[in-house]
């Protein structure tokens, strides 16, 4: 697939002077043309065009992970009616409260 970049950029990329692109571009030594009032030269012209397929399959980009298995759905509510407990909220946050300790008084305070 074609790379349109500026001409400075394509300078860049390939380590010679803007003086260089220009003049092969001016050639026809390199692909260029002009949108919106801009040059453009082509950094890859020998790259595949758009709708040819390389002859080699893609290698994945990713890991294929196993589905997790569910619990059935006993096991679920069991877990749920376990967590809950016969406590309700407002009792084990009394009993979390009274662990608390109280902050230490300021000794520097005169």
């Amino acid at each position: 697939m074609s790379c349109w970049v500026v001409p400075s950029i394509a300078a860049e990329l390939w380590g010679t002077s803007i003086n260089d692109v220009l003049s092969k571009a001016k050639n026809g030594n390199i692909p260029s043309k002009s949108e919106y009032g801009f040059m453009l030269v082509d950094v890859a012209p020998n790259s595949p065009r758009m709708g040819q397929h390389a002859s080699e399959p893609r290698p994945l980009t990713y890991q294929p992970v196993a589905p997790v298995e569910s619990k059935p759905a006993e096991e679920e509510e069991g877990e749920l009616e376990y967590e809950q407990g016969s406590l309700s909220w407002k009792a084990k946050r009394e009993a979390v409260a009274l662990t608390r300790q109280a902050p230490r008084p300021n000794n520097l305070a005169a």
